[in-house]
């Protein structure tokens, strides 16, 4: 009879706690469900500033593609100074947290080929790198999809006899996109 009431009590503490997160309360912000069936695909401009230290204006445009927990992102960027300039192209696997097409964390991992321009030398580098993002992707107030991103790169150096290296010290964007 002991335990009947317990096990009685407790079911009615937790039925009611749940019927109570279903009511929304006034002044309370409401929480959006996590909704693993979110799809969606989306071209976007970009904007950054790196590799940190060094604040250069950074350009991209890509494309996007979500369906649940998994996504995929390709994008170019180019990065211009005076007398040089780099072009990075990258192909990034990404992970959502929390699917929510309102509101979102991810992370992403992937390669990307860069080509950088001396003008003045007339030289030109080629050369790999191993890229990993984190970001918040959202909806604003008008409905348009705008994500904040750091890029983290890790430039790989091709050596002698075919030994890769990857530089030390990673390279770090942030940038922001927006997505039409």
């Amino acid at each position: 009879m002991k335990t009947t009431s317990i096990l009685l009590a407790l079911s009615t503490i937790l039925f009611g706690s749940a019927f109570a997160a279903e009511i929304e309360q006034p002044g309370t912000p409401v929480q959006q469900p996590i909704n693993s069936d979110v799809q969606m695909a989306f071209p976007y401009v970009s904007l950054g500033l790196g590799p940190a230290p060094i604040p250069l204006p950074i350009f991209g445009a890509g494309y996007r593609f979500q369906q649940g927990h998994h996504g995929f992102d390709t994008s170019v960027n180019v990065a211009t100074v005076y007398f040089a300039t780099a072009v990075k192209a990258s192909a990034l696997y990404h992970y959502y947290f929390k699917p929510n097409s309102a509101s979102q964390f991810y992370t992403g991992v992937g390669p990307a080929i860069g080509v950088g321009f001396e003008i003045d030398r007339h030289r030109c580098g080629v050369g790999g790198v191993a890229e990993f993002v984190f970001g918040k992707q959202y909806i604003n107030d008008t409905g348009d999809i705008r994500f904040f991103q750091a890029d983290i790169d890790f430039p790989l150096v091709f050596g002698n006899r075919g030994k890769v290296h990857v530089v030390a010290v990673p390279l770090v964007v942030l940038k922001y996109g927006i997505g039409f």
